[in-house]
């Protein structure tokens, strides 16, 4: 079954469009198809999840920050909450997926207070030796 707002294929058993959120157009018990001004009514409540912000996260945790293991977890958690959201989409688990949403939200910040915290002890240690004169050059 391919959605009608995005064009991506779906299986057949689903109700909502895995890529968009779409409800995706059923036939009714009547076997009539299901009008698209209804089927577009509930779509703004369905949760979508984008890697993108992840995956920008990992990369600055991995190569700027000297964030490590640490820096690097909570995007790795972001991402796998956010695959949760489009499988529960497809299946037309509207609540669980937004509760992954919130759950992939959540790491995302905890993503940013550790990168902060992180860089804030970067330039502490900078400071101090330059205050004690231990970095030469500076």
């Amino acid at each position: 079954m391919f959605c009608s707002k995005c064009g991506t294929e779906n299986d057949n058993g689903s109700k909502y469009c895995k890529n968009c959120g779409n409800l995706l157009e059923n036939v009714s018990e009547n076997n009539n198809p299901v009008n698209n001004y209804t089927s577009n009514v509930y779509t703004e409540d369905v949760p979508t999840f984008s890697p993108v912000h992840s995956i920008i996260l990992l990369l600055f945790a991995l190569f700027c920050c000297g964030g490590g293991i640490i820096g690097m977890i909570f995007p790795i958690l972001s991402l796998v909450e956010g695959d949760k959201v489009k499988e529960l989409v497809a299946k037309g688990d509207i609540n669980g997926a937004r509760i992954a949403k919130k759950n992939s939200d959540k790491w995302i910040r905890a993503t940013y207070i550790t990168l902060a915290i992180i860089a804030l002890l970067i330039i502490m240690y900078i400071a101090l030796m330059v205050f004690f004169g231990l970095v030469a050059n500076i």
